[in-house]
């Protein structure tokens, strides 16, 4: 699409069943463009006025030419189809006679078709432009002016040709003239034809004339020399006019962050009609579009594919509990008034944190024992320490026991590490007694671990005992152990052989959190690294009685959370004249710090033109700005950097950047001055949402002139200016 549709004004018009509304969208920049049809919108009036043709080119001495005829205007009433495309053409205005064999330029038509932007020939609705004027060159005596006839009036060609509301053809050019040039012809509906030259007292340029679709005016030359060009015609106009529903305007905003396994907390605002809101959830975004005029239903109800969380005043909306763990929910907001008419929706996604990344149980009638958990998020293996050869099972405990090979006695294997494994030795000849065994917690790829507290419990087969245990951690990799163990169960103790909490029964629970003990070091496991769990089983030596004491029920509390720096929802890129506004969404930020916007030429080879600051949790809104890209396809990616350096990219997109593109503004959004990126401007006018003019300037043939714009309300605004040959521009700007 070449450009962007301006909309001039909205007028409120008041019905006896429902407020609706009468938007005019007008395009008055020379060229193609595109509409789409808005929702309930099924009758247009489309009016179009055709390009004013350029006066005649004026050489050698009294000479007077011709000047351009104005545009056609046509007014046509249309069905049209909500959420279809309708291409749009304004016509140019026809240049002036450039020397003195060539007529000023024929006016271009204007129309609104169905199909295609290859108009007309899938045009609906045409207004054709205006003819010429004729150019001079012999030599003329004072007194005896030679002059040229000025361009027809055109007298067809409008369409329809039929069941039009109105159908209006331009003036013709005035002609050369003894008193020199006449003025161009007025544009039917429009603008005025270019002022007349005359009083040969001076050669003079034909005038511009006026949009919509007036003609320019022919040149005169005084004195023999190179001649002076005519006026060029003014662009045309194509206007759309429709009734719809008055919008109700969207949530001023609304955010879903997940605080724990079971809880999703909200922000959210109203907007500036402080309407109602409306929230729904789903696991499954299944969502579907709110039917206008049924309401919602209370909370609970089913909704537009949803279920309602909450309905009524912002301030009530409260925080959402009883949540499943490491599940992802989806939620939309959208306001709506008395009669039950929604508005735009606002998206937020969320995913409540793992409750745990192990919990099991190693006892039970018919248990075998742990030989690992695999979860989306960790992966969770066994070691045993020294000593341990063989493992049986007993089926009325699942307790683990150690064989003598030789004796077929049970009981704990030694620490000895002199003994091959399978050879004869007696428990009673250990150097020691007791074993550990590690529980390895690997992240899998994706994922960070955050361990929050370690429990379980200790049990034996026999009655208690002097036998003793330790529960220790630390962070190491799979091939190699930590080399620093912390103690998960004790502020005091060593970690040290033979020191831990003796057993006061068959059954000793333990837990980080009961202790007072904050984990060292695993507030983000990632990468390579694992979270190491050390259960050691001390035995008292030397003692004649053989029990099993092992661990069970092994629970290590804490977050699984994907660690990409971000998801990014969406990115896109639109073509605004000469600059690119890059727009992204994230649906959830963890640890991210930057974007990193980069552009290729090519595809292939990017480099960084901007960052933006992250906001670092939950789901938002992001823009950037190229005021400098390429003409031709400009290819773009978003470079995410989170705070420990790691990268991750988006999806490339790429747009086109037509030459044609001509004004931009900066900076966009603005708080004081606004700066127009341009040539030979000759007024500013600055125009609010309704299409009424708030400011006009006089600039004089400027180069990139300054607005200042610091008494503007917030809001957006259109900026249109005319060039000292009469094209007209425009580009829309945020005031902030």
């Amino acid at each position: 699409m070449k450009k962007n549709l301006l909309f001039a004004f909205t007028a409120f018009l008041f019905f006896t069943l429902r407020l609706s509304a009468q938007t005019v969208i007008t395009d008055t920049t020379a060229g193609p463009s595109t509409w789409t049809c808005p929702a309930g919108v099924t009758s247009i009036t489309v009016e179009c006025w055709g390009a004013g043709g350029g006066g005649g080119f004026a050489m050698y001495q009294y000479t007077a030419a011709g000047s351009g005829a104005g545009g056609s205007y046509i007014n046509y009433t249309m069905p049209v189809t909500p959420g279809k495309t309708y291409y749009l053409y304004v016509g140019a205005g026809g240049a002036g006679g450039p020397d003195s064999v060539t007529a000023g330029g024929k006016g271009g038509s204007s129309y609104f078709g169905s199909t295609t932007d290859t108009l007309p020939q899938s045009a609906v609705v045409l207004a054709v432009g205006g003819n010429g004027g004729n150019s001079v060159g012999t030599t003329g005596a004072k007194g005896a002016v030679d002059s040229a006839t000025g361009g027809t009036a055109v007298t067809s060609g409008n369409l329809p040709v039929s069941g039009y509301n109105t159908s209006l053809y331009g003036a013709a050019g005035g002609d050369g003239t003894g008193t020199g040039a006449t003025a161009g012809g007025a544009g039917a509906n429009g603008g005025a034809g270019g002022a007349a030259s005359t009083n040969f007292s001076a050669s003079k340029k034909g005038y511009n004339g006026m949009t919509p679709g007036g003609g320019g005016s022919g040149a005169i030359d005084k004195t023999v020399k190179a001649g002076e060009v005519g006026g060029n015609g003014a662009v045309g106009e194509v206007q759309i006019t429709y009734l719809s529903a008055a919008s109700v305007l969207k949530p001023g905003s609304f955010t879903a962050t997940a605080v724990s396994p079971t809880e999703i907390d909200f922000t959210a605002t109203s907007n500036a009609n402080n309407n109602n809101i409306v929230v729904l959830y789903s696991n499954t975004n299944t969502f579907t579009p709110p039917t206008d005029g049924t309401a919602a239903g209370a909370a609970g109800s089913s909704f537009a594919g949803g279920t309602v969380l909450y309905n009524g005043s912002v301030a009530g909306l409260t925080n959402q509990t009883g949540l499943l763990p490491n599940v992802t929910y989806y939620y939309e907001a959208f306001c709506y008034d008395g009669s039950n008419n929604y508005s735009p929706i606002v998206k937020a996604t969320a995913q409540t944190f793992a409750s745990n990344l192990i919990n099991s149980d190693f006892t039970g009638a018919t248990a075998s024992y742990f030989s690992g958990i695999t979860t989306p998020e960790a992966s969770i293996t066994q070691k045993f320490g020294p000593g341990i050869f063989i493992e049986h099972y007993i089926q009325d405990t699942g307790y683990a026991i150690i064989t003598d090979t030789t004796t077929g006695a049970t009981g704990l294997m030694p620490i000895d590490t002199t003994v091959t494994p399978g050879a004869s030795f007696t428990l009673g000849y250990a150097v020691s007694q007791g074993w550990y065994v590690d529980y390895q917690v690997a992240p899998n790829a994706g994922y960070s671990l955050n361990a929050t507290s370690i429990s379980g419990s200790m049990r034996l087969s026999g009655a208690a005992s002097t036998n003793a245990f330790g529960i220790l951690y630390g962070i190491g990799t799979a091939s190699t152990p930590p080399t620093t163990f912390y103690n998960a169960i004790s502020n005091t103790q060593a970690v040290d052989t033979g020191v831990g909490t003796k057993m006061s029964g068959t059954s000793v629970n333990f837990s980080s959190i009961t202790a007072g003990v904050t984990l060292k070091g695993t507030n983000n496991i990632s990468g390579n690294n694992v979270l190491y769990v050390r259960a050691v089983f001390y035995r008292a030596y030397p003692s004649p009685t053989l029990q099993t004491m092992y661990q069970s029920g092994l629970t290590i509390g804490g977050l699984a959370s994907n660690n990409l720096p971000v998801s990014i929802a969406s990115f896109n890129a639109v073509a605004n004249n000469k600059i690119i506004q890059t727009n992204w969404h994230t649906a959830t930020e963890l640890n991210v710090n930057s974007f990193n916007v980069q552009r290729s030429n090519d595809g292939n080879s990017f480099k960084t033109i901007g960052t933006v600051n992250a906001i670092g949790k939950g789901a938002n809104s992001y823009q950037f700005t190229d005021l400098s890209p390429v003409s031709g396809t400009n290819f773009y990616r978003l470079q995410s950097v989170d705070k420990n350096g790691n990268l991750s990219y988006s999806k490339t997109i790429s747009v086109l950047l037509s030459a044609s593109n001509q004004l931009s503004v900066y900076p966009n959004p603005s708080r004081g001055n606004l700066t127009i990126n341009g040539n030979h401007i000759n007024s500013v006018q600055v125009i609010d949402n309704l299409g009424r003019i708030v400011s006009t300037q006089t600039v004089h043939d400027a180069t990139n002139p300054s607005v200042d714009v610091s008494k503007l309300q917030t809001g957006t605004y259109r900026i249109r200016t005319q060039s000292t040959d009469g094209t007209i521009n425009s580009s829309s700007f945020i005031k902030e």
